[in-house]
């Protein structure tokens, strides 16, 4: 936001600049020339209200809609209750400035109004109510409209308005864009008498509209998650087919490569296929219950709509392989293992690309990453997808069994060969996977003198249980697991450069939760369903502060599985329909309040000319500023300071102390 944006660089001498614009004002109603003086944002609204015929001497607009049409404009509006909650919050902070706060569709109609009753009888006289039109063409030159038409934040100031009812207002406007088309869904606008006018209005408002814009940018980052979910359990049901998934923009989000082929000539057939699609059911009140429609094409065999939670936010259409035909199922059955790795973000796409073209392989695997992140996850979903699905998948923590054990836990042993064993004698770990698939999880603890018999085995195929004479042959894959640095562990002469290189025919890499924080919202969002299903619970919200907090700030140590434990922990101790960092534990929870007291937050004061401040706690002077007026509200009295702050009253002397608040102030505070 530049000054070509503001009326108005300061609140003083706002009588001289009303009194100079309004002369501006009759100079062009006199000549119809636009006076140079005359800002060049106004100038060019100007032009446009003469070329479209608004007559400057309207005193109020006359576009209006029916309580009817308001409500069913509300209903359509999905920016409305998103914005809602921020519009109260900034609301309350509003109340007594003498300004209203409004929020408009892209069409300029005002769908929330807000402010003092005194404030908003007065704005009834040129009709500015909720259902009333506030674009350009209805109004002439003013904030809400000009705003529209530039897709800029603007300030317009009393006889800046191209219509002479509305000099005796100021407003400032900023708009709120949708993620996807970058087309304007509505403004967020200040609105009040000329003599309240603020050059901070237009920062409060725009600092409001990046809010409600950072809400609409998570809102669709997570149907994207979504819609790309359903296209993975798509393109794994039916890998054959052309899989894509698009928005409702009718925009591809995903496709796989046949479906790439047929769009390439078909893709404006589609897009309307889907929009006839949408109009048909659009004047249905069963719409939300038709998620899946047969098309009259011989190419698009099904196509579904895809929801999150009630909102419909795009389209799954599956496109049929002309050369496989009398088919009963596709080839790749759908199944639990793959469900369970979450996400979209490059780095995970890669390594769930990768293991899907080596799942059918018999190939060894090394999956590379740190503790938490799903190694074991991805192994059996690997085994899922092989031709060994249906036999044993046996997993083994190579650092968890006792150097004494780990040859008979893997190898079995015959019946005497302990004091103590079983009399019948054990089978071992690459018995029991006979056919199917052994997990070595953390073979980087396996002990370097045992290393050499799993490679003979690896090599040989056949193992020889402790204690016996005869070799038994095994057929099992090898998918084995580290978070440690084996190559560094080679070198240092911890591990076997030649196992090493056994099972290092394909590496892939788990990427850590911190380095993949987009997938994040769908992790939180996958395992609060799966455990409000387990343990039969609605599915609560997360409140928005919080989950900002943990998908971009948390660092996740744990990673998957530190999240997994953190939502289970939230579901079993929420008993309404929000979390809040009160149900996770503890460490997240107090990491969480830590950052709180120390992100920046914006701040709206009224000083004691009744006059706008808009501070930034980020800066030492908005701290300050916030401190002051806050022992000012409080008395001078440093507990309840400090209770309202959320912090210490340890912690509170020491900021008082580094931004030189002296003790004197603090009295003046309490006593002003």
């Amino acid at each position: 936001m530049t000054q070509r944006h503001l009326a108005l660089t300061s609140s003083y001498e706002i009588a001289d600049k009303r009194l100079e614009m309004s002369r501006q004002w009759n100079c062009f109603l006199e000549e119809r020339q636009i006076p140079r003086a005359v800002r060049p944002v106004v100038q060019n609204s100007w032009k446009r209200c003469m070329e479209t015929g608004v007559d400057p001497t309207r005193q109020q607009t006359t576009v209006l809609l029916s309580d009817e049409d308001v409500q069913k404009r509300i209903a359509n509006f999905r920016l409305y209750q998103l914005a809602l909650p921020i519009l109260e919050r900034l609301a309350k902070q509003t109340e007594e400035t003498g300004h209203l706060l409004t929020l408009c569709n892209h069409d300029g109609f005002i769908l929330y109004l807000c402010g003092e009753q005194s404030i908003l009888q007065r704005a009834e006289k040129m009709n500015f109510v909720v259902g009333s039109q506030w674009s350009e063409e209805a109004i002439g030159t003013n904030a809400i409209g000009t705003c529209l038409k530039t897709g800029q934040p603007v300030q317009i100031f009393a006889s800046e308005h191209f219509c002479e009812g509305v000099h005796d207002w100021t407003c400032s406007s900023a708009p709120i864009f949708d993620p996807i088309t970058q087309n304007i869904l509505g403004v967020v606008d200040l609105t009040g008498p000329w003599n309240y006018a603020q050059p901070h209005s237009l920062g409060l408002v725009v600092a409001a509209s990046q809010l409600i814009q950072q809400r609409l940018n998570e809102e669709a980052d997570r149907h994207r998650y979504r819609l790309m979910e359903r296209f993975w359990e798509a393109h794994r049901r039916y890998p054959q087919d052309g899989v894509v998934v698009l928005d409702l923009s009718f925009q591809m989000v995903q496709a796989n490569t046949a479906a790439r082929r047929w769009l390439a000539n078909n893709y404006a057939c589609l897009r309307q296929l889907l929009y006839q699609l949408m109009t048909d059911h659009q004047s249905n009140a069963d719409a939300q219950k038709c998620k899946s429609f047969q098309p009259q094409t011989p190419d698009v065999t099904a196509i579904e709509e895809v929801f999150d939670d009630d909102a419909r936010i795009g389209f799954l259409c599956i496109i049929r392989n002309k050369s496989v035909v009398n088919r009963s199922e596709p080839l790749m059955r759908s199944n639990p293992s793959w469900k369970d790795l979450v996400g979209h973000s490059p780095a995970m796409v890669q390594a769930m690309t990768k293991c899907e073209v080596v799942a059918d392989t018999d190939v060894p695997v090394l999956l590379l990453g740190e503790s938490g992140t799903g190694k074991e996850r991805f192994a059996r979903a690997i085994h899922a997808s092989s031709r060994r699905r249906d036999k044993p998948f046996i997993a083994i923590n190579c650092g968890a069994i006792p150097k004494e054990l780990i040859a008979a836990e893997l190898f079995g042993y015959e019946p005497g060969t302990f004091t103590g064993g079983l009399k019948q004698g054990k089978k071992g770990k690459f018995e029991e996977a006979d056919g199917g698939t052994l997990f070595l999880d953390e073979i980087g603890e396996m002990p370097l003198e045992f290393q050499v018999h799993l490679l003979r085995v690896l090599q040989e195929k056949e193992i020889l249980r402790l204690g016996g004479h005869r070799p038994a042959k095994v057929d099992v894959r090898i998918i084995a697991a580290t978070h440690r640095d084996l190559v560094q562990m080679v070198r240092e002469k911890r591990f076997r450069a030649d196992l090493f290189y056994r099972l290092h025919v394909i590496s892939i890499a788990i990427p850590p939760l911190r380095d993949r924080r987009d997938d994040i919202p769908l992790l939180l969002d996958h395992f609060v369903r799966r455990f409000a299903d387990k343990y039969n619970r609605p599915i609560p919200k997360i409140d928005p502060e919080l989950k900002a907090f943990l998908v971009h700030r948390y660092d996740w140590p744990g990673n998957v599985r530190e999240l997994e434990n953190a939502v289970e922990h939230a579901m079993l101790f929420c008993a309404g329909d929000r979390i809040d960092s009160d149900h996770f534990p503890h460490a997240i929870g107090n990491a969480y309040l830590s950052d709180t007291q120390e992100q920046t937050c914006t701040l709206l004061t009224v000083d004691s000319k009744n006059e706008l401040t808009f501070t930034s706690d980020g800066s030492p002077s908005g701290e300050k500023e916030r401190l002051l007026q806050i022992l000012t509200e409080t008395g001078g009295n440093l507990s309840e300071a400090a209770r309202r702050l959320g912090i210490a009253r340890t912690t509170l002397y020491r900021r008082l102390k580094k931004l030189g608040i002296e003790k004197r102030a603090i009295i003046r505070a309490g006593n002003p």
